[in-house]
């Protein structure tokens, strides 16, 4: 198989986003992190300038006076939603590859590299099993059992390229494997975000087959209870909000006769 087509077609990926998340609408924005929003060569999102952070394109909430209308108190909603679930992540991704990181800050895996492919029953489809190498030296087989990290529907980024250049979601879809004691490495299942991929899902796979340098971080926020909700959010109509005049025009209801 000839992998050179496959790795010019994320390169043209990554490198074809000059439109930026700036510019997509608040419907349009996928629920994972944009190529252009790791690479990007903006102040950080605590900087603001006026009412809005630079990087994000973050509205402020207003704390007094009406909305201009439904479209922007949605808007407002959901970038703010999105950013408090991706700013950790971003950060720490450009903090990695800027040689700055904490490790407490962000869990890095390295030696990624694909176990096999397993199909789970109960309609759950296909699952990839991967084994890594923590970043944080001195990690015990018992630590990483109990530990927190790597919880079953926790968000991944893998990066083939181990820059971020190109990048590939998945979620954590079963509990932790022990395989340490046979393989002297951990191991996990995974499941790709299809819906969210700039890639299929066996572009995703021929890529970290053919990657000899992969490696992995995983969200710091818990990815399962923001998901959910920012799907919702972009599923709401404009046209039938309910509660218009007292969220977006934020009028006086009348007091009740009681």
């Amino acid at each position: 198989m000839c992998f050179l087509p496959l790795f010019m077609d994320v390169f043209m990926l990554a490198t074809s986003c000059s439109q930026g998340t700036l510019e997509l609408t608040w419907h349009e924005l996928p629920l994972v992190l944009r190529t252009d929003e790791i690479s990007a060569n903006l102040p950080s999102s605590g900087t603001r300038k006026g009412n809005k952070t630079p990087l994000a394109d973050i509205p402020i909430v207003q704390t007094q006076g009406a909305y201009e209308s439904c479209e922007a108190y949605l808007d407002t909603y959901f970038r703010l939603l999105r950013e408090d679930c991706f700013m950790p992540m971003r950060e720490g991704i450009r903090s990695f590859r800027a040689g700055t990181l904490d490790d407490r800050d962000l869990h890095v895996f390295t030696q990624v590299k694909v176990a096999g492919v397993f199909f789970f029953p109960r309609d759950r489809g296909l699952a990839y099993g991967l084994t890594f190498q923590p970043r944080r030296a001195g990690l015990k087989r018992q630590q990483w059992l109990e530990g927190s990290d790597l919880q079953y529907g926790n968000l991944l980024c893998l990066s083939p390229d181990a820059s971020f250049s190109s990048m590939i979601w998945a979620t954590v879809c079963a509990q932790k494997v022990d395989s340490y004691d046979k393989m002297k490495t951990f191991s996990i299942f995974i499941q790709f975000c299809s819906d969210d991929n700039e890639i299929s899902d066996a572009d995703a796979l021929a890529l970290l087959l053919k990657s000899p340098h992969c490696i992995m971080v995983e969200c710091p926020t818990f990815y399962l209870a923001y998901k959910p909700v920012l799907r919702a959010l972009q599923s709401l109509d404009e046209q039938t909000l309910p509660f218009v005049k007292q969220l977006v025009m934020v009028a006086n209801s009348p007091q009740p006769s009681y």
